[in-house]
């Protein structure tokens, strides 16, 4: 009888030995968990934070270079493009006066639809901003009056030339097959180029 008293206080205190122990590994795990979680969640903020930087950054650079444009600092220069066989479209480079290029702008239309792209350049001559808008005719309602839609499609790049964020909305009316994402090679990154381009 004494020794079968022994062996079940030898298995009570295993079993509560056991389970402070297991209590215990839950608790540092899920203590290391939690400090993981919260870690990442961190890293995270400052990832959004920075991209909020970087994009109120490219906004003020661009609104810069539109004030110069608009009190005539920048110098202008216009070329058509050929376009047949529609109406050409027109080219525009804005440029100090070393010959940095600070906007870029292309206007061309189609049969059904026209597009305007504006390009944005630091004073490194690196693609910073795109702005895409555009205008498409989507035919006639009841009534026979013309329904048209609009595009607004933003490019926000780093200085090292890396996308960091495209923004696509329809404005107005019912839509247009206009990309989501942005043929790469309707971008430029060499205004100069583009614009002695004999196209």
């Amino acid at each position: 009888m004494h020794k079968s008293i022994k062996f079940i206080y030898t298995i009570l205190a295993v079993t509560i030995v056991g389970t402070v122990f297991s209590f215990w590994i839950f608790k540092h795990y899920e203590s290391k968990i939690k400090e993981s979680t919260f870690k990442q969640s961190i890293n995270n903020k400052n990832i959004q934070s920075l991209l909020i930087f970087q994009i109120n950054e490219i906004d003020k650079t661009k609104d810069d270079t539109d004030n110069l444009i608009k009190n005539k600092v920048l110098i202008q220069d216009k070329k058509e493009i050929k376009n047949p066989p529609y109406e050409p479209g027109l080219k525009t480079i804005y440029e100090d006066k070393n010959g940095g290029t600070f906007k870029y702008v292309k206007e061309i239309g189609g049969e059904d639809s026209a597009l305007t792209f504006n390009f944005y350049y630091n004073k490194n001559n690196k693609l910073i901003f795109t702005l895409i808008t555009g205008a498409a005719y989507n035919g006639l309602d009841e009534e026979s009056r013309p329904i048209t839609s609009e595009l607004e499609h933003k490019i926000y790049f780093s200085e090292k030339g890396d996308k960091i964020k495209e923004l696509h909305a329809i404005t107005m009316g019912p839509g247009y097959p206009w990309p989501e994402v942005w043929p790469e090679n309707e971008i430029i990154l060499n205004p100069l180029e583009d614009f002695n381009n004999i196209n």
